[in-house]
């Protein structure tokens, strides 16, 4: 099946000493996403006025930065986890949904091995 995502695996920077918080895929050798922690907003231009007197003030442009809220670090490394996990858990559905499509009615050895990849995908995905 084509799929128009960067294939998996990914990983993510933060699970070692790099604290950049990129996913990344080895494969395709390039980030995937980034996660942030810490406080997150948005950049936007403004004008300040700068000089000691009024006869010297001059408009001076700059980036301003407007905060909206904090992201716990070890909430990020969570979502980290859980993006990783993504290509896993979209081939272990579409691998457990063929299984169930090719077979009618899958034996309980289909059903045992469905549920032992499902659960090693979910395992991944809350980074147990």
């Amino acid at each position: 099946m084509e799929t128009k995502h960067t294939p998996g695996p990914w990983r993510a920077c933060c699970e070692s000493e790099c604290k950049c918080g990129q996913i990344w895929s080895p494969v395709a050798d390039h980030p995937v996403a980034t996660v942030i922690s810490g406080q997150w907003g948005d950049k936007h231009p403004a004008i300040r006025l700068v000089g000691k007197t009024s006869f010297n003030m001059k408009a001076e442009a700059y980036m301003d930065f407007l905060p909206y809220g904090t992201v716990d670090p070890e909430v990020a490394k969570a979502n980290a986890r859980l993006i990783t996990a993504a290509p896993d858990l979209l081939a272990e559905l579409e691998w457990a949904v063929s299984v169930l499509d090719a077979l009618g009615g899958p034996s309980v050895q289909e059903r045992k091995n469905a549920a032992i990849r499902g659960r090693a995908a979910i395992a991944k995905a809350k980074g147990e």
